[in-house]
């Protein structure tokens, strides 16, 4: 499953939009990570215990999303936006909320191959010398060259 903050995907089309999706996990600190974080507040440094705890939450929202995206049927997720925030009476609490928009893709160059395709057949049609390299598209002189160069399967792709 493809995740990612941007609304697009390099090299991908979008087909269909399947809905949002939201992941949200809610971690409570203990006392004695409270302590020992307000220690660190005071002497400086880092709080691995938080760390740990934010890093598990954040690992859960994900999950969350990418369960729910397969649900639908998706095979992205794009636009994602992560917050955290500290929640509860004495802030005690860390919440980390994911939303994106579950989508299905396809790669890109199965556009081009299917134009390729089209024009091909449309080019059979015509006379034999109506088929020169002159009438072909750009698209498909790069797919001809690609195919041409390469033996593996859409190489340049």
């Amino acid at each position: 499953m493809i995740i990612s903050t941007t609304p697009t995907l390099e090299g991908q089309k979008i087909d269909a939009y399947c809905g949002i999706v939201v992941g949200e996990a809610v971690m409570g600190a203990n006392v004695f990570k409270d302590l020992f974080a307000s220690i660190r507040d005071i002497v400086g440094g880092r709080s691995g215990s938080y760390e740990e705890e934010l890093t598990t939450a954040r690992k859960l929202a994900f999950s969350e999303i990418e369960h729910e995206a397969r649900a639908m049927g998706a095979n992205a997720v794009v636009g994602i936006d992560l917050d955290y925030q500290v929640i509860g009476d004495k802030g005690s609490m860390l919440m980390v909320s994911i939303s994106g928009t579950a989508v299905k893709t396809s790669p890109l160059y199965s556009l081009i191959l299917e134009s390729f395709l089209l024009e091909s057949l449309i080019l059979e049609s015509l006379s034999p010398q109506s088929l020169s390299p002159e009438s072909l598209s750009p698209e498909s002189k790069l797919l001809n060259a690609c195919i041409d160069k390469s033996s593996q399967r859409y190489a340049c792709f």
